[in-house]
């Protein structure tokens, strides 16, 4: 990856804006899609918690552009993405490319 490589947070966006990048998020079963989703690190992100960011616990995401090196699924990585709030701010490496994921119903630290 070239060391120019890093996520993009974007924000400002209006509710419609929003609700697009939602929807690429994982839908988890038994969980309120339009409340609870996870990003596509595994992290649990939250609707109301967007740009909710710098807290610890919460459940806060932002609307990112990652780079194709570093995206789990390279091929699906088209505009902008939900992430998890830490998830977001990480300068991504070779090994490293995010520092939140779920185990069960908490997000944890990788």
């Amino acid at each position: 990856m070239k060391q120019t490589e890093k996520h993009e947070n974007v924000t400002g966006l209006d509710t419609k804006a929003m609700q697009t990048i939602w929807e690429k998020a994982t839908v988890v079963p038994n969980f309120n899609p339009d409340v609870y989703r996870k990003d596509c690190f595994g992290a649990w992100i939250k609707w109301d918690e967007y740009e909710r960011n710098r807290v610890e616990f919460s459940l806060g995401w932002s609307a990112v552009k990652l780079p194709d090196a570093v995206h789990p699924e390279p091929g699906l990585n088209q505009g902008l993405i939900p992430l998890q709030w830490e998830n977001a701010d990480i300068q991504p490496t070779e090994t490293q490319h995010s520092r939140v994921t779920a185990s069960g119903i908490i997000n944890i630290k990788v």
